[in-house]
């Protein structure tokens, strides 16, 4: 620290005692002569005295801290300023370096301040207030004014040996001033180390009285908390617990302390689970869960349950806390709610059923109803066709046409009853679920009664059926195989034109028989051919006699032999007719 000179300590002590407003008012002591040095100066002491201000003022503490940064800011622009300079001129080399010396001191013990103004403001304010006003003034009235002489000396040309020194009594006397700054400048290092400690020791009260305040707080909790806890050692031995504990288990303080949590277990969990925990809480520090414990009273409970540990310095256990809670109305909760749920799953899994089982039926009547359609479609047509003509030229035929016309009637009418019987009698059997009847069946009968119920409409139209099938027995559901051969059939008859032909024909081949039934009608188109089997797809075409079609028979027989065992194809030429071609498997021989 520097001494000041009595005269300007007294404006400044002057000027200090008013109200604080300003800290320091210039004197033209401290000219210079060097204009941007004494600019300087005034704004490096304009700065001390806002300062000062706004610290009488009890300004925030983010308003100090930026006006002392500018202060702190600008006065390294004025150092480095001053440095530049001297280092421009040949100045006196010991002076400079002592200069260059107080500079670096003065920034050493502004970083000390830094430290604690956030702390402590309105003290370290105080302390740097005076400290840096007086050590200014005594910087300025000393080293800058002998740094003006010798620069203004040399940049009017003298030579730096012809500057005036200092009478060996004024050197003495600054000696004197040096060897108390000295001292003054090692008790403000003194008190700055004072005030550090200061500041440590009031953290340190403030930290023990936040640990106390914590602590009364964590017994509050403790205390009052409505979830059950325990504290026990390392050892596993209650050593606490708070109210919460006695009322849900029933035990008192005084019969737990120094028990292992075990004298709780309700012996529903095996060792496993215990040993689970363990691992869990040596790994981890930590167990959450839920588990079965008994009341003091026998009762059995259900709790959740949350341990953490406490670890000492050295990472061994030093404490562990347990939370836990009844959770025992949460558990019936849930075992009721998941059963509910067992419950609406069997509930969902007999709707699925039901609707499986409805969709089925649903199908299998529909199909029902499109085969009853389709086989009766054209016996009932050659039925009513015959009927009509004999009513309309029953004036003109003859006693013998007529006997012959209602031979033909009659004869269709029995085949279309005897085959309408025998659908009604198919259908009442499948109305419970589709049932496939799969058993040893002579071809050649089915074809015949194919044919009875059919010849009447080839007769129609002057078509000639042959019928070339082998006396083989396959193996078929009857009713199945009766209405694949009357859609084939029928639709051979359908799509063959006046004086036609169509050929019904056996091949043994292998283990399978082969059913065809060729016709010389108007063929398929290859565009159409691909689609004839798929059930998503309708295609229906009028016949040669303008008859008209579902366009559901086709598709139909694909599935009635799929379901057989077999496979169906069809073979066409566009114009020249078709064959169609189903194979079933051969009946084995007894």
């Amino acid at each position: 620290m520097y001494l000041l000179t009595s005269d300007i300590l007294n404006d400044v002590n002057t000027a200090d005692s008013e109200n604080k407003k300003p800290v320091v008012v210039w004197s033209d002591q401290l000219l210079t002569g060097l204009d941007d040095i004494d600019d300087q100066h005034r704004k490096l002491l304009d700065m001390i005295n806002e300062l000062g201000r706004l610290q009488a003022c009890d300004t925030s503490l983010v308003e100090l801290i930026n006006v002392y940064g500018k202060l702190k800011d600008y006065t390294r622009y004025h150092f480095q300023h001053e440095e530049d300079l001297m280092n421009a001129w040949p100045v006196n080399e010991t002076n400079k370096v002592e200069h260059f010396k107080a500079h670096h001191d003065f920034i050493e013990r502004i970083g000390q301040i830094d430290r604690l103004i956030e702390s402590h403001p309105s003290y370290v304010v105080d302390h740097l207030l005076a400290f840096q006003l007086k050590w200014l003034i005594h910087h300025i009235s000393d080293m800058d004014a002998l740094m003006a002489v010798e620069v203004l000396a040399l940049q009017a040309g003298k030579a730096l040996q012809s500057i005036a020194r200092k009478p060996r009594a004024m050197a003495n006397k600054d000696q004197v001033n040096n060897s108390i700054n000295d001292l003054y400048d090692g008790i403000e290092t003194r008190s700055l180390e004072v005030l550090d400690l200061n500041v440590l020791l009031q953290a340190e009260i403030a930290r023990r009285k936040q640990a106390v305040e914590d602590a009364q707080l964590a017994v509050l909790v403790f205390d009052n908390s409505s979830k059950a806890m325990t504290v026990t050692n390392a050892d596993n031995e209650i050593i606490a617990v708070n109210p919460a504990f006695t009322q849900l288990t029933g035990y008192l303080p005084e019969e737990v302390m120094g028990m292992n949590p075990g004298i709780l277990s309700s012996g529903r969990h095996d060792q496993a689970f215990y040993q689970q925990m363990w691992e869990s809480l040596d790994a981890t520090g930590h167990w959450d869960g839920e588990l079965w414990n008994r009341h003091k009273n026998g009762e059995i409970f259900a709790e959740g349950l949350s341990i953490n540990t406490i670890y000492k310095k050295d990472g061994s256990v030093d404490r562990r806390v347990s939370v836990f809670s009844d959770i025992t109305q949460k558990k019936l909760d849930e075992e009721k709610i998941a059963q509910q749920a067992v419950e609406l799953k069997q509930l969902a899994d007999m709707t699925i059923e039901l609707n499986i089982k409805l969709s089925q039926e649903i199908a299998v009547k529909n199909r029902l109803f499109s085969i009853i359609a389709h086989d009766l479609r054209s016996p009932f047509t050659i039925l009513l066709g015959l009927s009509d003509r004999m009513f309309k030229k029953a004036d003109t035929l003859s006693k013998e046409k007529l006997s012959a016309q209602a031979s033909s009637i009659n004869r269709v009418a029995k085949n279309v009853f005897t085959a309408l019987e025998n659908l009604l009698e198919w259908s009442h059997s499948q109305l419970d679920g589709e049932k496939i009847d799969i058993q040893k069946v002579p071809l050649g009968e089915i074809v015949d009664a194919t044919l009875d119920l059919l010849h009447p409409v080839a007769d129609a139209k002057g078509i000639a059926i042959t019928n070339n099938i082998q006396n083989d027995y396959i193996l078929a559901d009857y009713h199945y195989l009766l209405t694949v051969l009357r859609n084939l059939v029928s639709n051979a008859i359908k799509f063959t034109n006046q004086g036609g032909t169509i050929d019904i024909s056996s091949q043994t081949t292998g283990t399978m028989v082969d059913i065809a039934v060729s016709d010389t009608g108007t063929g398929i188109s290859e565009n159409i051919i691909d689609k004839l089997f798929a059930i998503d797809q309708k295609t229906t075409t009028l016949g040669t006699g303008n008859e008209k079609g579902s366009g559901l028979g086709l598709p139909l027989c694909a599935e009635l032999v799929k379901k057989m065992g077999g496979v169906i194809k069809v073979e066409s030429t566009h114009g020249t007719g078709s064959r169609f071609v189903f194979s079933l498997p051969v009946a084995p021989q007894p």
